[in-house]
């Protein structure tokens, strides 16, 4: 007895070290949480998605029903001739303009349209005797000029509301002086269908920019599929929803709790969201009005979210994440300079001449320059590991199948280009933070500062490319050698 006494002491005792859950308590934890959860959702829901919604009903609503009425016009040839239409694209696009601006910046835009149209009417012999430049470079630097001077001299919070719109002026305006007046037999579009093309509602506010060509393809009349119509809604459903992810949604799923790293995406990520909206926009004018459409094409498609956000390479970035911007520099300023001066050239003079068309913007231009760098380095490096280990591993996908390369899809292959993957991941965080955190504000002293947010992550994302361009030099010595051996 004494024996079984101590045993269930011993026992007793183990049973009170033992940790047994409390449900109750757990229970009402859990109860707690959802509660809060649910609590900070339906704060979220009332005081920032419902409200973001409600402020694009008026500006988005003005903006779609222009476009709708545009392509009525458009649709009935047998009504308007082809003035009228230009006629009409003017002045619902002024509408549109005067509708997002006040007036004093309506005006503004105004006259540098009409200083637009004057410079691209001046003969061409003229503007060579006392400027030794065809028409088309005349247009590209007196845009140039004309953006630095409005950086410098303009009010900041005033100028940011209209860059935009004044660069698509400008883009377009020197697509026309290339296209056209440097070629004596084509004639230049009169004063009603320049201004037609110029302030078309379709393009004029967010984009994108189109060629005078396809401007005129769009006055003609369009047989609406359903295909068409289901592409417009799926645009503006998807503008809608990253427009929300921007302004709500990111900031609630990634608190300013996480990591430094973690925080420096999440606001890389509500840049690109936002970039999104007016691309899936600007999509969706575009294709209302049939600007820049065609039978088979119904949308322009400006960007691709899917191949940025989980992107192959820095190159693809560049190229999907404006398709319009990517073929219009290219067209205009890295072509003409490739031809002359070679790739590494002409990579540079295209970077610095769209933070140069973007107004010259420090943070901007450095993120823009910085990006240029990138590229070129990861192009050349990817191409010389490429050619040392004949794996398909360049910065844009091989075709399929690859007859260039022996490892196409083998574990060293698709590792490298997952390690690339991630780099330009955690570039595009670097880059797109410091645009994000320059959008929220527009004071001088903040100014200051532009780029304490990179040096408080030490300048990693510098660092990698420079370790990377020194990885390219040892690797272009190193298949020399193998070269020579062979």
């Amino acid at each position: 007895m004494h024996h079984a006494e101590n045993k269930m002491n011993f026992i007793d005792l183990e049973q009170d070290n033992l940790y047994l859950p409390d449900y109750e308590d757990d229970f009402s934890q859990y109860e707690e949480f959802m509660h809060t959860t649910q609590e900070e959702y339906q704060t979220d829901l009332n005081y920032c998605i419902w409200p973001s919604v409600e402020s694009l009903f008026k500006p988005i609503g003005c903006l779609l029903m222009c476009c709708t009425l545009l392509r009525i016009c458009y649709q009935y040839d047998f009504v308007f001739n082809v003035k009228v239409k230009h006629s009409a694209s003017i002045v619902l696009g002024l509408y549109v303009i005067h509708f997002y601006f006040d007036s004093e910046l309506f005006v503004y835009i105004l006259g540098m349209a009409a200083l637009s149209y004057f410079a691209l009417s001046i003969p061409n012999n003229h503007i060579k005797r006392f400027t030794s430049l065809d028409k088309g470079y005349f247009a590209l630097y007196s845009s140039i000029v004309c953006m630095i001077l409005n950086e410098l001299l303009t009010d900041s919070e005033q100028w940011n509301r209209i860059r935009s719109a004044v660069m698509l002026i400008a883009m377009k305006f020197i697509s026309l002086a290339f296209d056209r007046g440097n070629n004596s037999k084509t004639q230049l579009p009169g004063f009603i269908d320049y201004f037609g093309y110029l302030f078309s509602p379709s393009t004029c506010i967010f984009g994108p920019w189109i060629s005078f060509e396809e401007y005129m393809v769009s006055l003609q009349r369009i047989h609406y599929s359903w295909n068409w119509t289901r592409s417009i809604f799926a645009s503006l459903l998807w503008s809608l929803v990253c427009f929300i992810l921007s302004n709500c949604i990111i900031t609630w799923v990634l608190p300013d709790s996480l990591p430094g790293i973690l925080l420096l995406y999440r606001d890389a990520l509500i840049f690109r969201t936002s970039h999104y909206f007016v691309s899936f926009l600007s999509d969706a004018t575009c294709g209302i009005s049939g600007a820049g459409s065609s039978p088979g094409r119904p949308l322009v498609r400006v960007t691709s979210p899917r191949l940025i956000e989980i992107p192959r390479s820095m190159v693809q970035v560049c190229v999907f994440w404006n398709f319009a911007m990517h073929g219009w520099l290219k067209k205009y300023v890295f072509k003409p300079t490739f031809r002359v001066y070679g790739s590494l050239t002409a990579v540079l003079m295209t970077y610095l001449m769209s933070s140069l068309l973007h107004g010259l913007n420090a943070r901007l231009s450095a993120v823009l320059l910085s990006l240029g760098c990138y590229t070129y380095v990861e192009y050349k490096t990817r191409a010389a590991l490429s050619k040392l280990f004949s794996a398909c591993v360049c910065s844009r996908p091989c075709r399929t199948p690859c007859h260039l390369h022996k490892h196409n899809r083998n574990a060293f292959t698709l590792f490298l280009n997952f390690c690339y993957t991630v780099s330009v991941i955690l570039h595009l965080a670097y880059l797109g933070a410091l645009i994000d955190e320059a959008s929220r504000t527009h004071d001088v002293q903040y100014q200051s500062s532009s780029f304490d947010l990179w040096r408080n992550f030490y300048f990693f994302s510098h660092i990698m490319v420079f370790g990377e361009f020194c990885g390219c030099i040892i690797i272009g010595y190193i298949t020399k050698y193998y070269q020579i051996k062979t």
